[in-house]
């Protein structure tokens, strides 16, 4: 059994471009920052459970959304953000 903060192994997939989205994931999870990482992990967690076309969508939308707050966030804060 994983611990709470293990990040799960990227999944064999047969679609190229779908492994690399869930590499750049499992990297940003354990090499960026905390805001990236955090962000990286919940995608990998809902690729898993609801596919990673619906994990990219929800990722693009909390991109623009406070964690913290759920206030929304403009483009030049996203960036300030996330890079």
């Amino acid at each position: 059994m994983s611990s709470p903060n293990s990040i799960p192994s990227s999944p064999s997939n047969s679609d190229p471009s779908k492994n690399i989205v869930n590499n750049l994931l499992h990297f940003c999870a354990q090499n960026g920052d905390e805001d990236n990482s955090k962000l990286a992990k919940q995608a990998i967690k809902d690729s898993q459970t609801h596919g990673i076309d619906a994990a990219m969508k929800k990722l693009a939308e909390n991109c623009f959304k406070d964690q913290n707050t759920g206030q929304s966030l403009s483009y030049a804060e996203m960036r300030m953000r996330y890079g």
